[in-house]
């Protein structure tokens, strides 16, 4: 199990006043309140799918190979415990954790990628339960095996379903890295937290 505990998120007035339909003055207002809540964490873990989701269905994980990571992320308790201090403007608090749990996945993403690199592992598609690769019923399954141990402020309903602006769970497939592109050279996201800060160790 990999525990990630400093995950660089950075929502900016400007990525969130089109989203929420604010001009820049009052998504900096918002930001301003909102953003030293942000305490994203989270983990991630190697398993086998075919054990694991046995029980899912319909799921097909054929193709997938023997080896699957899944993943969970939380956007830290200070953020889940102020959703009625933040409720106005109506749509800034929804598009606020909706893009800094973005940006989180896409650096779990990132570290996935270096933790499977020494096993000529790649990382290939990310799916989220709830479509349709992964249906819903798969999540519980996921958080269960991860633990909600240092995922605070994780908000879990009697049935299992993350409340998506507390956090989420994911599940990455894997290929051999001799049949895709491995690196940020592959990665269509330019915005992503693990390319940035990669730049700068450079």
């Amino acid at each position: 199990m990999i525990h990630l505990t400093d995950i660089p998120v950075v929502v900016s007035p400007g990525r969130l006043a089109d989203p929420a339909g604010l001009s820049l003055a009052q998504a900096t207002a918002f930001v301003e309140r909102a953003a030293p809540l942000l305490a994203p964490r989270g983990k991630f873990d190697r398993v086998d799918p075919r054990r694991l989701l046995a029980e899912v269905h319909p799921l097909s994980v054929e193709g997938w190979g023997e080896t699957v990571v899944i993943g969970a992320i939380c956007l830290g308790p200070g953020l889940a415990g102020s959703v009625d201090d933040l409720a106005e403007p109506t749509a800034a608090f929804p598009a606020f954790t909706r893009i800094a749990l973005r940006d989180a996945l896409d650096y779990l993403e990132y570290r996935v990628r270096l933790f499977l690199k020494p096993s000529e592992l790649v990382a290939c598609s990310r799916l989220l339960p709830g479509n349709e690769e992964l249906p819903l019923a798969a999540g519980p399954i996921i958080l269960q095996s991860l633990g909600l141990e240092d995922l605070p402020g994780l908000v879990v309903s009697p049935a299992g379903e993350i409340d998506p602006q507390t956090g989420a769970v994911v599940l990455f497939t894997t290929q051999p890295q001799d049949r895709a592109g491995v690196g940020c050279e592959h990665c269509s996201r330019l915005n992503c937290p693990g390319r940035i800060q990669a730049g700068k160790m450079a």
